[in-house]
């Protein structure tokens, strides 16, 4: 078995400056049994990201600055710089926590059944870089995602809707990319279209189950001037989840006027220092519905 692991990040920045330097210190503090390839891109800040850059050059494999098409053209482009067998991203306003990369590293390594991995704790943190909030999810499964499941409380008007997959503690096998290109997120690259992330997901759920790990792994800043805006980034999760359920012939399930529903997740565990894949039922409740949830077990 393979004792090390290369893994490739890409941080897209854009006048980033005050919280540059957390994502930066949080890719630095980072240890354990893997090398690590950060790529750092910005589109041409006038603000202090250069000089922030060039100050932590050192712990960056390769940065470049100017006029980019965009976040997922930076993103597309540094991807296309990195070799590393596993892959992530992560903005220049959120930070990993310092076990992160190490936990990925241990699990990669020794589940090679595992294409792609994200938290089922996601955390928010503020603009001091706090942790207010960590949020459940109670699993991850293929068709929980084409059932709509992942597109926020109440998306779409779905009572069933629950939390997005967080885009900064999902990582993935360079495998599984290079199965869905030449270049996954193309549209979102061109047009500078949101929810490049989710339209991600939706090609990676129609390849391979998504596994969820009971770790935090990151943290998502919230902050005044929040990239996403949420009505256009929700259009664009109509038009991904659309898409993908336009593949499969999807039929809308009785289940979305009934509770609860059960779904087969799949999870990571860790039991006597050693990591293991497992399956498990979890269920989904319609959001107002509470009756019974403490005998259901795993819920949404």
């Amino acid at each position: 078995m393979k004792s090390t692991i290369k893994i490739s990040i890409v941080t897209p920045t854009l006048n980033a400056a005050r919280f540059l330097p957390d994502t930066l210190n949080s890719m630095s503090n980072q240890e354990g049994a893997f090398e690590l390839q950060h790529v750092v891109l910005d589109g041409g800040s006038s603000d202090d990201t250069v000089s922030i850059i060039e100050e932590h050059a050192d712990q960056i494999s390769h940065w470049e600055t100017g006029p980019d098409g965009g976040m997922y053209d930076s993103l597309c482009k540094g991807f296309d710089l990195t070799d590393g067998e596993i892959m992530g991203w992560i903005n220049g306003d959120d930070v990993y926590f310092p076990w992160t990369l190490a936990t990925i590293t241990e699990i990669f390594l020794a589940l090679p059944e595992v294409e792609w991995l994200s938290t089922l704790k996601p955390a928010a943190i503020d603009e001091k870089g706090h942790i207010f909030k960590i949020r459940n999810i109670a699993g991850f499964s293929s068709r929980a995602f084409v059932d709509g499941v992942y597109v926020g409380f109440k998306g779409l008007d779905n009572a069933y809707a629950s939390d997005f997959i967080q885009q900064e503690s999902t990582f993935w096998r360079r495998s599984l990319w290079e199965r869905i290109g030449p270049d996954p997120i193309a549209r979102y690259r061109r047009e500078r279209r949101p929810a490049g992330d989710f339209a991600l997901w939706a090609l990676f759920a129609a390849e391979a189950e998504l596994y969820g790990v009971e770790t935090p792994l990151a943290g998502w800043r919230q902050h005044a001037k929040q990239w996403t805006e949420p009505v256009s980034y929700m259009d664009e999760v109509v038009h991904a989840l659309g898409e993908l359920r336009s593949k499969q012939n999807y039929v809308v399930p009785k289940f979305m006027t009934e509770a609860p529903t059960e779904y087969k997740g799949n999870y990571i565990v860790r039991s006597h220092g050693s990591w293991r894949t497992i399956q498990d039922n979890f269920f989904v409740l319609p959001r107002s519905d509470m009756k019974s949830t403490m005998a259901l077990g795993r819920i949404f």
